[in-house]
């Protein structure tokens, strides 16, 4: 677990670095919709699985007596750095960049991660598709 989190977050370093590349041949090519959608496909993929597991957690918590309480803190610990990353890109300035991660973002990960999720408190059938 912990060597695929240090080769993810060198992969995703080396992206932000392309991104830092003020070309604009590179800047053109990144700003493709389908380089852009692949690119924030893993990342939406990636967040959304770690949202789960952290349900999931907190869902058997009671029942396990908090013996999970390593895997869910080191779950938090990964999902904060994406949530850092995030940051990271949007910090680049790169306008069309940050508006379609945004758009992605709410269509692929909030709304159904999030929002899905808090509504399925209410329909208990919903809840344990969710998880």
């Amino acid at each position: 677990q912990r060597s695929v989190s240090l080769l993810r977050t060198a992969a995703l370093t080396v992206v932000l670095n392309i991104y830092r590349v003020d070309d604009p041949g590179l800047r053109a090519f990144i700003g493709k919709t389908d380089n852009q959608v692949i690119f924030f496909k893993q990342i939406g993929q990636l967040m959304q699985d770690q949202m789960n597991q952290l349900l999931g957690y907190v869902l058997t918590a009671a029942e396990s007596g908090y013996e999970e309480r390593g895997q869910m803190d080191s779950t938090i610990q990964n999902f904060q750095d994406q949530l850092f990353y995030l940051q990271d890109v949007f910090d680049l300035g790169i306008t069309s960049l940050s508006s379609a991660l945004t758009d992605y973002l709410v269509d692929h990960f909030i709304l159904p991660s999030l929002i899905d999720t808090l509504t399925a408190w209410h329909e208990p059938t919903r809840l344990a598709v969710a998880v």
